[in-house]
């Protein structure tokens, strides 16, 4: 038996022109417009952002790992960010219907790929998701001077691609986006304080790569169709509710229910906690 040798590895260094010495810096702008052309009636919005992500702990920990390339360095994701669309108010603003479209470039995405047999966080080129999202909200005047009731319904289409597809790269799809999700949320706002919210969420057309049921080479490093496949996961309807009272002193108190319908199988990879209650309260200044 040959005892393990390990190797002192001094991974990754610090840019030599971060404005602070030993770390990494980033400028994260963020620009957003809004008009109204029309009072009342057509509202525009536009904006635009910068973000960075920085690599964890649990991302560099497998620099050093033999086989992987001492020297490799894992860079920061540059995310850019673009949304525009349009809102339209009826009714003295008691309706009102919002479509917006959305366009996201993560470069230098960290994701976790296989090299030389072992599944390691390295950087791939990028990746892509653009869509639509509809929502669609209405309020009703106060109800027998009882209650005021507040509605929303909405609609997200999502196409995500991996902008890379090589050796060491996943295939276009993208796991763990999806393509279809429709929210729901019914919110009644009693007169004596008491707020009741029961929200859902339903979403369609998720993967995950598995392993395909017999690859033809099951030492290859690469993410091909032969060797790994996509697998749809369970299309989850999560219905939650919480109920809030209001206390003197500007306190508040509430108890909830997060998927009440206990689908705990939303990923037959990782499956949830099943029904969960939540009691908690608070105050504010």
């Amino acid at each position: 038996k040959v005892a393990p040798s390990y190797t002192m590895v001094d991974v990754p260094k610090p840019d030599e022109d971060s404005m602070i010495w030993g770390m990494r810096d980033s400028l994260n702008p963020v620009l957003s417009v809004v008009l109204d052309p029309i009072a009342n009636l057509l509202r525009l919005r536009s904006a635009f952002a910068i973000k960075t992500n920085f690599p964890n702990l649990s991302t560099y920990k497998d620099i050093g790992t033999a086989g992987t390339g001492y020297d490799r360095v894992i860079e920061p994701e540059r995310i850019y960010s673009f949304n525009s669309g349009f809102e339209l108010f009826f009714m003295n603003q008691a309706i009102s219907f919002r479509t917006d479209y959305f366009y996201t470039q993560i470069k230098d995405k960290i994701m976790r790929v296989r090299i030389d047999a072992l599944d390691v966080y390295s950087n791939i080129s990028g990746q892509t998701v653009q869509g639509i999202e509809s929502i669609f909200t209405a309020s009703s005047p106060q109800i027998a001077n009882i209650v005021t009731i507040r509605g929303s319904l909405s609609y997200v289409f999502a196409y995500a691609q991996n902008d890379e597809v090589s050796a060491y790269a996943y295939l276009e799809d993208v796991e763990n986006i999806p393509q279809h999700q429709f929210i729901g949320q019914l919110v009644l706002d009693f007169v004596s304080k008491t707020t009741c919210s029961i929200w859902g969420t339903h979403t369609r057309n998720q993967i995950q790569y598995v392993m395909a049921a017999n690859p033809n080479d099951v030492s290859s490093s690469a993410f091909t169709s032969s060797v790994y496949t996509t697998q749809e996961l369970h299309n989850p309807f999560m219905l939650n509710v919480k109920v809030q009272q209001e206390l003197p002193f500007n306190t508040y108190v509430y108890v909830s229910c997060k998927n009440v319908l206990d689908d705990y199988n939303v990923d037959p990879f990782s499956p949830g906690p099943g029904r969960m209650f939540y009691f908690g309260g608070g105050g504010r200044l």
